[in-house]
């Protein structure tokens, strides 16, 4: 569900201001025992682990979306409106439909949101009216966001009431490990399913696999919710206090206002999005190998993630392998250029989602690196604001770059869209603590 919507997560306000934490002072906690292997922790956390693989599983779409919407006749610029749709809807609803899980419980929060996203997604697969699709692509975004805040917190809260502190991290890195192999699982399936029942199908199975986890939650999910008694117009007040006493920080620090500037142009990256797909079919990829080549590209990039310690180390800071990056991806984009061939064009996808997961990991820490601990969800949210932004202008751009020059040539505007990060990245003083 989430691999195709925009991640704004750290946008949720409401869940991580400190001022909707519920009241588990009287409940008892537990300590998970020293000794205890995974069979006790997935005796505990296996119900969120198994959700987190369905939510995984479900992005059999991904790699075939484009794809779909070119078939159907959308143009690259109207698939382009229908992102920029979901992060308008982010923008809109993050911090509003937190308040659900204040007055209901996060466990009604999710739930409400697998259900909301899976009939969305199977919508999606009856008409052809762009129009009715954009609709669409606002309501599952905003039905997203019941449960971008809501399901880390009572993942977080379950954990660390039944094992400890020392549970938490463990069962945040196995959920996500699930995720993984879900996705993974996914995008192998997919290239079989495509073949044998179309591209339309896929729509129906990652609904169905977005609801099946709704359904896993309701049934077995576990939450230990006390309501507390929260007004939303002093939620949203706090909100507004804390974004503009970020933004001073933010503008007055070299480091933070440097980093999110030149980040904000990797945001020309989506440009791109939208035309892999039919850049790698129209150079003869057959379809029904796009689901292992993103299978590839994720497994790859899980190893290449837990690699940006080293790569830090060998370049000699992180301003640097920043900048370093940035400059491979530009390389990479600027061959496909000559390209006509799709094994070097995989080649050259796996590469950047390689390049990708060495660089996200050390620029998120690089800036977390800054900000004060009391700040850190407002300058998220912030960050992902001018984030989404970007996004939306440039997924524009290359929507109307691919309808007048091609898939190919969106590609390769990417490489130059994105070296404006190389000299904000430059202006970092890494002195400044």
């Amino acid at each position: 569900m989430r691999a195709l919507l925009p991640d704004l997560s750290d946008n949720a306000d409401i869940h991580k201001l400190n001022v909707t934490k519920y009241d588990m002072t009287n409940l008892p906690k537990r300590e998970l025992p020293a000794n205890s292997g995974f069979s006790e922790e997935f005796r505990i956390m296996g119900t969120f682990y198994i959700i987190n693989f369905l939510e995984g599983a479900a992005a059999l779409i991904l790699p075939y979306w484009v794809l779909y919407f070119s078939e159907i006749g959308l143009s690259f610029t109207q698939i382009s409106l229908l992102i920029s749709a979901s992060f308008m809807a982010s923008l809109f609803f993050e911090v509003p439909t937190g308040i659900i899980a204040d007055v209901y419980g996060r466990k009604v929060s999710v739930v409400l949101s697998f259900f909301l996203c899976g009939f969305a997604l199977m919508a999606i697969s009856f008409t052809r009216e762009f129009g009715i699709i954009a609709a669409l692509f606002f309501f599952m975004q905003a039905s997203n966001t019941l449960s971008t805040g809501a399901w880390d917190a009572w993942l977080v809260d379950y954990a660390k009431r039944e094992g400890g502190r020392k549970l938490v991290n463990t069962a945040i890195s196995k959920a996500h490990a699930f995720t993984l192999a879900g996705t993974f699982l996914g995008f192998l399936v997919s290239g079989l399913l495509v073949t044998a029942i179309g591209l339309s199908m896929l729509w129906v199975i990652t609904g169905l696999l977005t609801m099946a986890g709704g359904i896993y939650a309701l049934l077995y999910g576990k939450e230990y919710f006390v309501r507390r008694r929260v007004k939303m117009s002093d939620l949203l007040n706090h909100a507004v206090r804390q974004s503009v006493k970020g933004s001073k920080y933010m503008a007055s620090h070299n480091v933070i206002l440097y980093l999110v500037l030149g980040t904000a142009f990797l945001g020309f990256f989506t440009a791109g999005e939208i035309a892999w797909q039919p850049f790698l079919k129209d150079i003869g990829m057959p379809i029904a190998y796009l689901g292992p080549l993103f299978a590839v590209a994720s497994l790859i990039g899980i190893i290449f993630s837990a690699l940006s310690p080293t790569f830090v180390r060998l370049v000699g800071s992180q301003r640097n392998a920043l900048i370093i990056s940035i400059v491979m991806m530009s390389i990479l984009f600027l061959i496909i250029s000559v390209v006509s061939d799709y094994l070097l064009a995989a080649a050259i996808y796996v590469a950047l989602a390689s390049i990708g997961a060495l660089y996200y990991p050390l620029r998120e820490a690089y800036f977390h690196k800054f900000v004060p601990s009391h700040s850190r969800a407002t300058m998220g949210s912030i960050k992902n604001v001018v984030y989404s932004i970007v996004g939306i202008i440039a997924l524009f751009i290359g929507g109307v770059i691919a309808d007048s020059y091609g898939p190919q040539a969106a590609l390769v505007a990417c490489s130059i869209l994105i070296l404006p990060a190389i000299f904000f990245y430059g202006m970092i003083k890494e002195s400044r603590k």
